[in-house]
């Protein structure tokens, strides 16, 4: 998986299983019967539909610098990711939820997308040591 914002360290990842609300659910079907294998690597979460234990088919993959966290206070095991609309591709989907096994798991989760994020809007010097012309000014 490509690192699309060169500044962002590989040191932020998350793997574990969430399940995917299914968007166009029926009345009496289980929204969240969809298991996902999930990967948080530097800003960008890959998501991969799991049958019988195994993921199948492609791994979806959603930039964190496209895509903001949004957390679900009313549901605390469960959590967004959501993005402008473009007006581009009307069809493009604007929101995805997850839920987590747990209230814990969920707030992994959201705490290493959070920091993910954090990271993307830091400036690319931010933790670089004060220059020889900085210092000379002091």
């Amino acid at each position: 998986m490509g690192n699309s914002h060169p500044g962002i360290s590989q040191s932020i990842s998350l793997s574990g299983v969430l399940r995917r609300k299914k968007e166009d659910h029926g009345m009496f079907e289980d929204p969240y019967k969809s298991v996902c294998q999930c990967r948080l690597q530097s800003s960008i979460l890959g998501v991969r539909v799991m049958q019988n234990g195994e993921g199948v088919g492609p791994e979806e993959q959603f930039d964190l610098g496209e895509w903001r966290l949004l957390p679900r206070e009313d549901k605390p095991d469960r959590f967004s990711l959501t993005r402008e609309k473009i007006q581009s591709k009307p069809d493009l989907k604007t929101v995805i939820t997850f839920k987590a096994e747990d209230k814990k798991e969920a707030e992994k989760w959201k705490s290493a997308i959070q920091r993910a994020e954090e990271l993307l809007l830091r400036p690319p010097d931010a933790d670089a040591e004060p220059t020889q012309a900085a210092e000379i000014n002091r």
